[in-house]
């Protein structure tokens, strides 16, 4: 929008404050041309207008979009949660698993070495008692010898 201005009325006050009819028309021409570039009051308020709605507008657009991103960041941020959950979970079951058969196979060592100790118990049972016969029978023989030596002795003397 444009100043308004009266050209005419301006022309005839520069030709009444002495100047001549040509000047008095460049004059006014060069006012009338700087005056169309200036706004107005109005001008100033319709773009505030403008821009105020433009700016709500781009407000809310912006608003809604974050709020999109954030649903969607919400969402991702769920499903990665869940995904590690579930990886969690497995893992735990994995771990439990190896647990159950380490323990199994433990298990199955300290029976077998309960055996093998249970077997050697056995034979050093059974080597003592061997042993222990034979040295009754040495010295039951010894007994037998001496007594024989002592009662020979006797029969001498």
């Amino acid at each position: 929008m444009s100043v308004a201005f009266d050209t005419l009325s301006a022309a005839e006050e520069f030709q009444k404050a002495g100047m001549t009819k040509d000047q008095a028309k460049v004059q006014v021409g060069t006012i009338s041309k700087a005056l169309g570039s200036f706004a107005t009051q109005g001008d100033v308020k319709e773009c505030e207008t403008n821009l105020g709605h433009e700016i709500k507008e781009v407000e809310n657009k912006l608003s809604n979009e974050i709020k999109e991103v954030e649903n969607k960041l919400s969402n991702e941020i769920k499903e990665v949660e869940n995904k590690l959950s579930n990886e969690i979970k497995e893992l735990e079951n994995k771990i439990d698993a190896v647990e159950t058969r380490l323990s199994n196979e433990i298990k199955e060592v300290e029976t077998r070495l309960n055996n093998k100790i249970d077997a050697v118990e056995t034979r050093l049972e059974n080597k003592i008692e061997k042993l222990s016969l034979q040295l009754t029978i040495r010295l039951g023989a010894m007994m037998a010898v001496a007594i024989g030596l002592v009662a020979a002795m006797v029969k001498l003397l």
